[in-house]
């Protein structure tokens, strides 16, 4: 199996995982009133598999355009919505892909300045994979704390 498939099958596990604690924040609509890390942000983490396998940089914030700004979301129906749509993109992204692309370089930048420049396989593990873990984590704690039921992430 190349390496790009690897990372599909993983990152589809990781969005079921994902998507259930996005899922029970149904239950509690209370949602847009916590700290603002307490918001769950899985979508871009999963919109940026795209952007990686496909460019070779990113600027956040490019001299003279209009800087990234996140999609507004008012409710969790919508957070689903771009989370299926940001999946999907991302896992389809990654089918076909020879494993040399995944040792290219890539940028992220803002206002024309490198932020980091590392290879695009280790920058979809880190900034996809693992900051979406982080995400999960952060919500988790906020469903708990708001005294929210949700199934265990980390059991099979």
């Amino acid at each position: 199996m190349q390496y790009p498939e690897l990372l599909r099958s993983r990152r589809e596990a990781q969005m079921a995982e994902s998507y259930c604690l996005v899922a029970c924040r149904l239950v509690g609509e209370k949602e847009s009133t916590g700290p603002a890390h307490t918001k769950p942000d899985p979508f871009l983490c999963s919109s940026l598999a795209p952007g990686i396998v496909g460019k070779s940089e990113w600027d956040i914030a490019p001299i003279g355009e209009q800087p990234y700004v996140a999609p507004a979301m008012t409710n969790t129906s919508q957070m689903l919505d771009l989370f299926d749509e940001n999946t999907q993109t991302a896992v389809n992204s990654l089918r076909g892909v020879p494993d040399s692309v995944m040792y290219e370089p890539w940028s992220l930048k803002m206002g024309g300045q490198t932020l980091f420049t590392m290879n695009k396989g280790d920058c979809i593990r880190k900034w996809v994979f693992s900051h979406s873990a982080h995400h999960r984590g952060i919500l988790s704690a906020y469903l708990r704390m708001a005294g929210l039921q949700f199934p265990s992430i980390y059991e099979e």
